[in-house]
């Protein structure tokens, strides 16, 4: 297993996912071209910011090298027959390349009749120099589209020998690997193997020296049984005394772990108990300062309303003495005028009164959310 691609292997891959996305165009060749450039930089162990930023560039070259491309001259085979041979009118001569622009006609050589007129004697017979070189010219004058069109498949065709030799490639490393892993269980299968034969080895060794000391034993046995109920009586006589003192020690270990056990619910209680008296503590001043801030909040919101209502009736006795002063030096003529007015000033003065009503609602929102926070 390889190592784990790198943040500029990612990219590397995803410009190659992009660069594949777009095959099928007239651009194929330089697709594939950068394509196998990201092949390479992702097969490769230099998959840095540095490897990456020099694969870009290389992509832009040859992906700009394209546009310089298509502004060159298309190159057509023009077909000119010599109307001097007469001797096998038949058989045209070797074809020679014309040069030519994408939007130009092919030139026409020093020697070479008018179109109009070969046109016109190319109909006689199918059998005279005339008709094939009409003919010639008439193969030979491909069009832009057509160019297009055998280049792509060109195009095509070139990405299909890529991507058929790819999978070839892809398939003889899939085959490697399975016979690799064929191999692995292979070796695997005779370890195995070999293990199980050297252990029934080392079994039937083991059995076949077991079965001669048998006799031995054998030989033994009465000896050993006499000593063996000599040690089984000795043994039983300290085993008593063993499991007495065993069961002392069982019931003092009990008899302490009983008392840690109720030393620690002790323990645990009293620590119960302060921490729901810190709790208390701390939820009585929790309310006590929620209190203080909904008093100040009430406090604040009192002013502002008799802030605003003095407002209110200041702006209500202004309008009044401007009224009066309006009537009584322009008559009932400046009266519509000054309605119309103060009208404005009521209607900007509930919009003022309500945006501040709004903010100190807001302040309000602001301070209950910072004393439920705290």
């Amino acid at each position: 297993m390889g190592a784990p691609r790198t943040a500029a292997g990612h990219t590397a891959a995803k410009l190659k996912s992009t660069l594949l996305a777009k095959l099928g165009g007239e651009n194929d060749e330089e697709l594939l071209r950068s394509v196998q450039l990201c092949d390479r930089f992702l097969n490769s162990c230099n998959n840095t910011d540095a490897g990456l930023a020099v694969l870009k560039d290389e992509v832009r070259k040859i992906l700009a090298g394209k546009d310089a491309k298509t502004r060159r001259s298309k190159k057509v085979i023009v077909t000119h027959t010599s109307p001097r041979a007469t001797s096998n009118p038949g058989t045209p001569k070797p074809a020679r390349p014309e040069s030519v622009g994408s939007t130009s006609a092919p030139s026409t050589p020093p020697w070479m009749l008018p179109a109009i007129r070969m046109q016109g004697r190319a109909h006689i017979s199918d059998a005279n120099p005339y008709h094939q070189i009409a003919r010639n010219l008439a193969g030979a004058e491909m069009t832009d589209d057509q160019i297009r069109k055998h280049n792509k498949a060109l195009r095509m065709q070139k990405t299909r020998e890529l991507l058929d030799g790819q999978m070839k490639e892809v398939a003889a490393q899939r085959a490697a690997e399975v016979e690799a892993l064929r191999q692995a269980k292979e070796d695997s299968d005779r370890q195995i193997r070999q293990h199980w034969e050297l252990t029934m080895a080392e079994r039937k060794a083991g059995y076949e020296h077991a079965m001669g000391i048998r006799k031995q034993n054998e030989a033994q046995l009465s000896e050993s049984k006499r000593r063996q109920a000599e040690a089984r009586a000795r043994a039983e006589r300290e085993s008593a005394v063993e499991r007495a003192r065993s069961e002392e020690e069982k019931r003092r270990a009990e008899a302490e772990r009983v008392a840690r056990k109720r030393e620690q619910e002790e323990e645990m209680r009293r620590a119960a108990e302060e921490n729901r008296a810190r709790l208390q503590l701390k939820m009585e001043e929790r309310q006590r300062e929620q209190d203080e801030n909904m008093r100040i909040a009430r406090q604040q919101i009192q002013m502002a309303e008799e802030k605003e209502a003095k407002r209110l009736a200041d702006l209500q006795s202004m309008r009044d003495k401007m009224l009066a002063t309006y009537r009584a030096a322009g008559g009932e003529a400046r009266e519509l005028d000054l309605a119309a007015k103060a009208a404005a000033d009521a209607e900007r003065a509930e919009r003022q009164a309500a945006e501040y009503a709004r903010k100190q609602d807001e302040d309000l929102r602001r301070r209950k959310l910072e004393a439920k926070e705290r």
